[in-house]
């Protein structure tokens, strides 16, 4: 049955063949709640990012806008707007589209895991180069630098691969949607490079000292549960 619902999973369809009634209705509410949850999370972090790159002055100052409260109402709102591209699945014509889509954030995504390790390798190299022990940090790992050049090799190689297929059956549609990444990628590096004319640090000039903020900065303090429903909240998160 082609009904394109938590129905055919094949979970559901054993505990219909063993008798159990409800489970689809069950498997519906995990995956809402599941997708809801996903939605809400990168709603924040990605209305976060975009505010602060407008404070830092890589993106339009309007996103660094906030509420009374503190929230960045320009940003939220905005990246709220791509959420609306999820009723392209309505059409079967658009949802091909809705595919592209959902494929050119995904390698998005890794080509931003790539970045982060490359970003920690950086920062090992300065630190090596300027003499600064790893282990006066609050947290350090062992297994540094060795786990980034892990993550570096297969995040490029999922990147090269990812589209393997298309090569032996072309299509200039498949093609875009698993490589266009790579030039938008080092575009825009390259492109804000020139455009602000920003250099590449080398080790041995990277500042470790100014502008860090210390825990007490960052850490919010401790207050006690007072109350019966804080307690139960405490113990379980």
């Amino acid at each position: 049955q082609d009904s394109g619902t938590a129905a055919e999973s094949p979970y559901v369809i054993a505990m219909r063949l063993a008798g159990v009634s409800g489970l689809p209705h069950v498997v519906n509410a995990a995956v809402f709640s599941s997708a809801f949850s996903a939605g809400n999370s990168f709603l924040f972090t990605s209305s976060r990012i975009l505010y602060g790159l407008a404070l830092r002055g890589q993106a339009p100052r309007i996103f660094a806008r906030c509420t009374s409260q503190g929230l960045p109402i320009i940003a939220v709102l905005f990246c709220s707007l791509f959420s609306l591209l999820a009723f392209l699945n309505v059409s079967s014509s658009s949802a091909q589209v809705f595919t592209w889509l959902v494929n050119l954030t995904t390698v998005g995504g890794i080509f931003t895991w790539m970045a982060i390790n490359l970003t920690y390798l950086r920062f090992y190299a300065g630190l090596k180069r300027q003499g600064i022990d790893r282990k006066k940090f609050i947290y350090f790992s062992n297994l540094q630098p060795y786990l980034s050049y892990w993550g570096v090799f297969w995040t490029s190689l999922i990147i090269i691969i990812n589209g393997f297929d298309v090569f032996f059956d072309f299509t200039a549609s498949g093609f875009l949607t698993a490589y266009i990444n790579i030039p938008i990628f080092f575009g825009l590096y390259f492109g804000y490079k020139l455009w602000k004319k920003t250099k590449v640090w080398r080790p041995d000039e990277m500042d470790f000292v100014r502008g860090i903020p210390t825990i007490e900065e960052t850490e919010a303090p401790y207050v006690p549960p007072r109350t019966l429903g804080e307690k139960i909240f405490e113990v379980l998160f």
